[in-house]
């Protein structure tokens, strides 16, 4: 049997335990800043066209330009971001080629002003975005990707269901949209370059995350290792 003091000490501490797991868990689904992660949040949002609320206070998104170089006549792996970190866009190798001896790749990312309207049942998350590749020196457009792109796109508060390719009045979801929710960022990958936004559609629900919130993992692992510590502490008298 465990004594009397022991047992109640465990009791106490097992209890202490599920408590902290249960805020942590709590915080992380809610939202709030939780008290022990050390998580900084992401910057405010730089809108093209703020909020009456936010207008004051915002500071315009910025683009950004990255040239990629071409080895033997095939790109190398690159990634190209806007200077606000809003978008980035990771490049495997080999995703231009090139046998008319360019140098690079030159991609440009720009947050479109004004900002194109979406359309009727679609609710734009943000920005919207044009990215473009052009080679060097000759300036063509490098149209063709060998292999998809990877684009990540931060949005400002209400949850995306899917990132848009922007096409006009038509705006089509990139079926592979990935949502973490304490990034505030959603990602993709497309076959395409283009101009892009992440939405969703006004009658329906926000999409699922691709990933947990890391919070849940910490408070469920630190639950399991102490409780495996007090196990391991416990001790039971045997009859003598």
């Amino acid at each position: 049997m465990i004594k009397g003091s022991r047992a109640r000490l465990i009791a106490w501490v097992g209890l202490l335990t599920v408590a902290v797991a249960f805020v942590v868990v709590r915080t992380a689904i809610g939202g709030a800043r939780p008290f022990l992660d050390g998580y900084t949040p992401p910057p405010p949002y730089r809108w093209v066209s703020p909020p009456p609320s936010l207008a004051k206070s915002n500071q315009p998104p910025t683009g950004g330009t990255t040239t990629i170089g071409l080895t033997d006549g095939s790109s190398d792996a690159a990634g190209a971001f806007t200077d606000d970190g809003q978008i980035t866009v990771s490049f495997n190798p080999g995703t231009f080629t090139d046998s008319t001896g360019q140098t690079g790749v030159l991609v440009q990312i720009t947050p479109l002003v004004p900002q194109p309207a979406s359309p009727a049942g679609v609710i734009a998350d943000g920005n919207v975005y044009s990215m473009k590749a052009t080679f060097v020196p000759n300036g063509k457009p490098a149209t063709v990707l060998h292999t998809p792109v990877l684009l990540d796109m931060r949005y400002p508060s209400h949850k995306p269901d899917a990132i848009y390719r922007v096409e006009g009045r038509s705006w089509t979801p990139l079926d592979n949209s990935t949502v973490q929710e304490l990034l505030l960022t959603i990602d993709a990958r497309t076959n395409q370059l283009g101009t892009f936004a992440a939405a969703h559609q006004a009658n329906s629900g926000t999409s699922k995350s691709g990933g947990q919130n890391p919070l849940i993992f910490l408070a469920l692992g630190f639950a399991v290792i102490v409780g495996v510590a007090l196990l391991a502490g416990v001790r039971i008298r045997r009859p003598r």
